[in-house]
């Protein structure tokens, strides 16, 4: 564990610098990569160039208890930092990190701080929490994974923070041309049996809709199952594959 550098004075205006230091190597190198990139909310390809940069400064002029915060929170995810003063000299990269919010000041931690973690308690949480990185799936769909947990998980609350290309993983081509037969052959039928019984119910109220302003030949019902499928496909199949949820919804 990296030893934190005290205050060098009773000056309570002194602030202090989180430098980041590289990946711990008791971690899994691309799984610690993907958590950090999370935790900064940068991209992955930010994240490469963060880690080669030596000394990155992740935080400054911040106080000292703030900076044991950002640390630890560092060190949960897999990597090695230091806590420095501010008149200790660091290289920084310029890299669009977006600045946490005044109410998001702290890292969140679900796990008190306890250093970094040995091989064993790494293993451990292995187990227990599953890695996107270790499932079963393409890597196209572990990248999809990945910006579905970047935007905020299932409820997307983050969603307005990707970028318009990231966007797009609420989109899934093949849901909307084969709607019903792509659950199938994914393995959520039973959210297949439901998102059609849907389908059918709305194709039925907008049809009624169409019949009573003159409308009756609109194509328009053509497009809700497609659309509805389209729009649920990755983040069903994230609850699937990552979350162990392969239930009706």
């Amino acid at each position: 564990m990296n030893q934190v550098i005290p205050p060098t004075s009773t000056n309570p205006d002194e602030k202090f610098q989180v430098v980041l230091k590289g990946l711990h190597s008791s971690f899994i190198q691309e799984e610690a990569k993907l958590k950090l990139a999370t935790l900064f909310k940068a991209t992955v390809e930010q994240m490469d160039k963060i880690l080669s940069t030596p000394n990155f400064v992740v935080k400054k002029a911040i106080s000292f208890d703030m900076a044991s915060k950002y640390k630890s929170a560092i060190e949960l995810a897999g990597g090695v930092c230091e806590v420095k003063s501010e008149n200790i000299s660091a290289f920084t990269l310029d890299v669009d990190l977006p600045s946490l919010k005044r109410h998001e000041e702290e890292p969140k931690m679900t796990t008190p701080p306890q250093g970094v973690q040995d091989k064993s308690m790494q293993k451990d949480r292995q187990e227990t929490e599953p890695s996107i990185l270790n499932l079963d799936v393409s890597d196209s769909w572990k990248n999809k994974f990945a910006l579905i947990e970047k935007a905020g998980g299932v409820r997307l609350q983050k969603f307005n923070e990707l970028s318009s290309g990231e966007r797009m993983v609420i989109f899934n081509v093949l849901g909307a041309l084969f709607c019903f037969m792509y659950y199938l052959a994914k393995g959520m039928w039973k959210k297949a049996i439901v998102l059609t019984s849907i389908s059918i119910v709305l194709i039925f109220i907008i049809d009624a809709i169409l019949e009573s302003m003159d409308m009756g030949n609109s194509k328009i019902t053509y497009f809700v199952s497609p659309a509805i499928f389209a729009t649920r496909a990755n983040i069903d199949y994230y609850k699937r594959m990552v979350l162990g949820d392969n239930g009706w919804w």
